[in-house]
């Protein structure tokens, strides 16, 4: 059974739960797909009252029901459990397209990820005259053989394979001369340098980066992934043997996607790009560090994109990196110029996208010349990389969420939803700013979290930052909320009982049976069962109050993981934040004047999965954004690191022509 099928069958399950752990509380199970009538018993919110607006679902939802396909469209009574249909975006003129669900599974994944690998096996490695010829080469590369070493390899391997494999390298030149030509297959780098004043001086900080646009081309123009991408809005109904059901699985069946496309003319299609950024060390104690920005584009199908082949992700660039300064730290002049230093170098990436997005570019596809608007469609990033993406002033801002307006003193209230940030608005505040006297422009920035600074991604049409900032399951969740707050508040709980307990816990999970995918090192989907055991609902109140909060936080976990969501699960997972909401109110409320186990969670990341369900709505499964896909290149980039000199160009060149 696929992910498909486990989605679609846990929509319609009304018997169905999350039982996990022995954490057994009625209020705590949800029934997925099910109305809920849930009062957290949440205290009134914030004296601000939330705009209408905040609320972006309605006009969506509405426009969801409209396109809805009904029994009564059946006029052959051929509609059968299970079956699928595709509504296209109007502007395709495309008619809407029936298929039973087998069908549709081998449509849109196994004919053409079958297909893919298949390309992938047999891809003629140009310039490269084999595949064994880039292996060799790659193998040469990474061991940092000497000529004379390459010369005396490629001697044994020919007389030794002869005639069984078409290995066709002579010597070092011709791997070399090879090297050279497939570099100029791909998008150069370019290397550049950018000036930005600080106080009384002009620091110059270099950037590598490749035209957005130019890369892009190349993408467009490769014979084999052209068929692949998707170029029209979708919704995706399924019947479930009384009505049809909303589902979507990909970027493109997501309301993002369908709203953008509305705004464009007819032969507009929307050219969407996932944007990643992150500092990663290089060096074993971190002395060493880079900043890539890997880009890949979202009309691209999961398996292609998300590959580590062609069609997946691609350094595009490397962000500068301002030392610390001592004499500079906490000074928001000195903050305020590394953010400076972050745009003006991300603007050098995103120029050649600007015009474009507002004129469009011709496309001849297999079926017609469209017109292609590039956007920016999500930015993946950890919650630090966010605050630069959007320049909020973060954690010890007045509102530290860069994707709504809720106050720093309401981060844990999750009952409460207040106005989203929109690019419109920070660009009309700006401006007013902009008038007004230092400490009133000063004021009003701050009091709006904001910096008083231009951002780079508003030179893109479509490309609203707080808008493609996305909930990031990785950092947020694993790395964030469970790894360093609910974990480490268990720890002590548990070190709390003794050595004895500790150890209980230990062999309870030792004899958790081993799971494809399930890690039994500090992984939360076991926490429970690891610690059911020790800890009495009477004796123990306030743990097994926690322990009723992390079971909450596993059901959420669970359901941001999910591929295929439908209009159910999403709603489920509306529910079971407020279900997590209360039990977290509860423990705060039972803990509270406790000096070992009372806990301040007004944090940024006790608040970012608020928008999790939003982002799914609005962009796909995080399987879309989650950053975890991306921090898998960090290996390949430190394995360059270690055949380099060490020096940063020397570095930037060979890993970008690894990445190419």
């Amino acid at each position: 059974m696929g992910v498909a099928d486990l989605a679609f069958n846990a929509a319609q399950a009304g018997p169905s739960r999350f039982q996990l752990g022995d954490v057994s509380d009625a209020a705590a199970d949800f029934t997925v797909g099910a109305s809920m009538d849930i009062n957290p018993g949440s205290p009134a919110p914030s004296s601000e009252s939330p705009d209408p607006s905040a609320n972006t679902y309605t006009a969506t939802a509405q426009d969801i029901e409209r396109t809805r396909p009904t029994t009564a469209d059946d006029n052959t009574g051929s509609y059968k459990l299970n079956d699928i249909i595709t509504v296209y975006h109007p502007n395709s003129g495309k008619p809407r397209e029936h298929q039973s669900f087998e069908d549709f599974r081998r449509s849109t994944t196994q004919d053409t990820e079958d297909a893919f690998k298949l390309y992938e096996k047999n891809l003629p490695w140009t310039p490269f005259r084999s595949r064994a010829d880039f292996e060799f080469s790659e193998i040469a590369l990474h061991a940092r053989l000497s000529q004379a070493d390459i010369n005396s390899l490629i001697s044994f391997i020919r007389r030794c394979a002869d005639g069984e494999e078409s290995f066709t390298l002579k010597n070092a030149k011709d791997v070399k001369d090879t090297w050279e030509a497939a570099s100029k297959q791909h998008t150069p780098f370019v290397r550049t340098t950018i000036s930005v004043p600080y106080k009384r001086t002009v620091r110059e900080h270099p950037v590598h980066y490749r035209s957005l646009w130019d890369w892009t081309l190349e993408q467009l123009h490769n014979p084999f992934l052209a068929p692949h991408f998707v170029w029209d809005a979708q919704r995706l109904y399924r019947f479930n043997g009384e009505m049809f059901k909303h589902f979507l699985d990909e970027p493109w069946t997501a309301s993002n996607w369908w709203d953008i496309q509305s705004t464009l003319p007819p032969d507009g299609r929307c050219l969407c790009y996932i944007i990643y950024a992150d500092k990663t060390k290089l060096s074993s104690f971190g002395t060493a560090k880079e900043y890539p920005v890997i880009a890949r584009i979202a009309n691209l199908p999961v398996y292609i994109r998300n590959g580590e082949g062609v069609g997946g992700g691609c350094v595009v660039g490397w962000l500068p990196i301002v030392p610390d300064d001592p004499d500079e730290k906490s000074k928001t002049g000195f903050a305020n110029y590394k953010r400076v230093v972050w745009h003006e170098a991300f603007l050098l990436m995103l120029k050649t996208l600007a015009d474009v997005s507002k004129l469009g570019s011709s496309y001849q596809t297999a079926e017609l010349l469209i017109r292609l608007f590039p956007l920016i469609l999500v930015l993946s990033a950890d919650y630090e990389e966010q605050c630069f993406m959007t320049l909020i002033r973060g954690f010890n801002g007045l509102r530290p969420c860069p994707v709504c307006l809720v106050p720093a003193t309401e981060l844990s209230n999750l009952s409460a939803t207040y106005p989203f940030r929109t690019a419109d608005e920070v660009q009309e505040l700006l401006a007013s700013a902009a008038e007004e006297g230092t400490e009133e422009r000063e004021a009003m920035l701050k009091d709006q979290g904001l910096r008083n600074i231009q951002n780079a991604f508003w030179i893109v049409n479509n490309s609203d930052p707080f808008k493609a900032v996305s909930f990031d399951r990785l950092h947020a969740y694993h790395e964030g909320l469970f790894g360093k707050h609910l974990w480490v508040l268990l720890q002590k709980f548990i070190n709390g009982l003794g050595r004895q307990s500790a150890q209980a816990v230990d062999d309870y999970v030792k004899a958790m049976p081993s799971w494809r995918g399930l890690s039994h090192f500090f992984s939360s989907n076991i926490i429970l069962f690891g610690t059911h055991g020790i800890f009495d609902q009477t004796k123990h109140s306030l743990a097994y109050k926690l322990l009723k909060v992390i079971r909450a936080y596993i059901n959420l976990d669970i359901l941001f993981a999910m591929e295929v969501h439908t209009e159910d699960t999403l709603a489920t997972g509306d529910q079971a934040l407020l279900i997590y909401d209360q039990y977290l109110r509860d423990y705060k409320n039972a803990s509270k004047g406790d000096e070992e186990y009372d806990k301040d969670w007004k944090f940024p990341k006790a608040h970012t999965h608020k928008h999790g369900f939003q982002d799914m709505r609005g962009k796909g499964p995080t399987r879309g954004f989650n950053s975890k896909i991306n921090e898998k290149l960090h290996g390949p980039l430190k394995e360059a690191f270690d055949v380099s000199n060490k020096q940063h160009d020397s570095f930037v060149d060979q890993a970008s022509a690894l990445s190419s």
